[in-house]
């Protein structure tokens, strides 16, 4: 499989990719409590996992007369190559099918009792890489009867592993997306043709990115085509950069800043803060939060929405561990002093530290499965590659002085 449709795949997939970003190899939660504001609690989840570290199950329980009670639970089956085959839960239930090529179909069932329906979807993956594509037919069903209402087909086209075209149908219409690219192989235009059912309305449109001199996105403009040309219509977002911030501010009137989208990272890369601010909307503030342990696994995360003279809606999580942080000290180690040689590497790394001594480490895929770990004792490490494949790791270490991630690449 193509590397962009293998990359688009794993984007519209994920078994638990959740809003938080905890650093690879961090520990995993066993409660996720969900709460309003006031500390009145909701619902919690209690997971437990398997040992690779992919999820094995999630008891879903209410909170009622100050106690909890049992809702629900689902459970996940893999295959022999630990992919994810099966979500077996009362209230949404996937079945996953893989062929050669990835995969195959997602049939997923929602049992809505309140309302007395069973909804179900079929989504089915149709590959050609010798020409570059990907197909999707997405059918959905009510109470076991295919609904001729409610479909969405996507035909997906590449060059050179770029995306350069894409169709959609569905019961809105019909959507034509061109992809132009720069020399550097950046977006510049993104074209899209709509024809609108039931009364075949056409029009055009067309997204035109810039950017710095780092490739980093500055500028994205609106276009709508009319009278055989492309005409501005003063709709554009700008945005800058700082080592810790994104921003991007959005004008419909190509003067006035209307909107006001913030993102706040820390030193490891983690996302701690999304701030929107409407303008246009009563000053309307919708803010995002993620609060991280030391060891970089997730804590808290918030919703806020305010309103100037009017009440604010809060909702959090709180995040609980069984076990303590792998770390004796709780603290995140710089690893100043951290010699990591030759990286990128073909069979052997060495690891040494002069000033600090390693008690173990773990080595960690990028999807956060933990592929090998051992206690030892010393100032360096010697680790081997034992066939393992090509491609982006993380080697977590626990010191004297905390814990530190570092990534490692083997090469062929």
């Amino acid at each position: 499989m193509k590397p962009k449709i293998f990359t688009f795949l794993v984007l519209l997939f994920s078994v638990a990719s959740g809003l938080s970003q905890p650093l690879p190899g961090s520990p995993l939660p066993d409660t996720i409590t969900y709460f309003l504001q006031d500390e009145i609690i909701t619902h919690r989840r209690l997971l437990s996992y398997n040992s690779d570290s992919t999820l094995k199950s999630i008891i879903h329980e209410k909170y009622t007369n100050s106690s909890y009670k049992f809702d629900y639970r689902d459970e996940y089956k893999y295959d022999i190559q630990g992919r994810l085959v099966k979500i077996i839960s009362p209230k949404v239930g996937k079945e996953i099918y893989y062929n050669v090529n990835g995969l195959d179909s997602i049939n997923i069932t929602i049992d809505s009792t309140v309302i007395n329906q069973v909804r179900s979807k079929r989504m089915e993956y149709t590959y050609n890489d010798k020409s570059d594509t990907l197909s999707i037919l997405e059918s959905n069903y009510l109470n076991g009867t295919l609904d001729q209402n409610n479909f969405r087909n996507q035909n997906f086209f590449y060059e050179n592993e770029l995306l350069v075209k894409k169709h959609i149908d569905n019961n809105f219409g019909k959507f034509n997306i061109h992809y132009i690219y720069n020399g550097e192989n950046r977006l510049e235009f993104e074209d899209t043709e709509v024809e609108q059912t039931p009364d075949l309305y056409k029009w055009s449109q067309r997204f035109w990115y810039q950017y710095y001199e780092d490739g980093r996105l500055r500028e994205k403009k609106w276009f709508f085509w009319s009278n055989d040309k492309w005409n501005y219509i003063f709709q554009k977002e700008l945005l800058t950069y700082t080592d810790s911030t994104s921003t991007t501010n959005k004008y419909f009137d190509d003067v006035n800043i209307a909107q006001i989208f913030t993102i706040t990272f820390n030193n490891k890369g983690q996302k701690l803060k999304e701030k929107f601010e409407n303008l246009i909307n009563s000053m309307q503030i919708i803010t995002k939060a993620w609060v991280y342990n030391n060891n970089g696994s997730m804590h808290l995360y918030e919703e806020m929405t305010e309103f100037p003279n009017q009440s604010v809606f809060l909702y959090y999580e709180k995040y609980g561990y069984k076990t303590p942080d792998i770390s004796s000290n709780n603290d995140v180690y710089s690893g100043e002093n951290l010699s990591i040689y030759p990286n990128p590497a073909v069979q052997t790394i060495y690891i040494t530290d002069p000033t600090n001594k390693i008690m173990s480490y773990r080595i960690i895929d990028i999807s956060g499965k933990i592929l090998d770990y051992k206690e030892i004792n010393s100032d360096h490490i010697l680790i081997e590659r034992n066939g393992t494949t090509a491609g982006l790791y993380y080697i977590q270490i626990q010191t004297e002085k905390g814990i530190v991630t570092k990534p490692i690449l083997w090469v062929d």
